[in-house]
C-alpha cells in the first residue's frame, strides 16, 4: 500500500471480532486502525498513535481494490450470483 505512504509490516493472530464469522465458516478479516501497540489484554498494554491517520487510509484502499472503481480498475473479488 505505498499509495498511502506505507506497507505490510506484519501479520498477526490473535482474537478478534473476526472470530465469530470464520467459527461459522465466513471468511473474515480484522483490518488494523493505524498506530502500533502491544501487550494487549494484560496490565503492560500500550498503543503509539503515531502514524495512525494511515490505519483508515490503508483499510479504504483495501475496499476499492477488493470491491473495484468503476472506470479504473476491475475489482478483485468475484461477484456471487443472487
Amino acid at each position: 500500500m505505498a499509495e498511502a505512504g506505507g506497507a505490510l509490516q506484519r501479520l498477526r493472530i490473535s482474537s478478534t471480532d473476526s472470530n465469530i464469522p470464520m467459527a461459522l465458516g465466513i471468511p473474515a478479516i480484522t483490518i488494523t486502525g493505524g498506530g502500533d501497540s502491544g501487550g494487549e489484554h494484560s496490565p503492560e498494554e500500550w498503543f503509539d498513535p503515531r502514524d495512525s491517520e494511515r490505519g483508515p487510509q490503508m483499510a479504504w484502499l483495501l475496499v476499492l481494490g477488493l470491491v473495484g472503481v468503476e472506470g479504473t480498475s476491475a475489482p478483485l473479488l468475484q461477484r456471487l450470483a443472487p
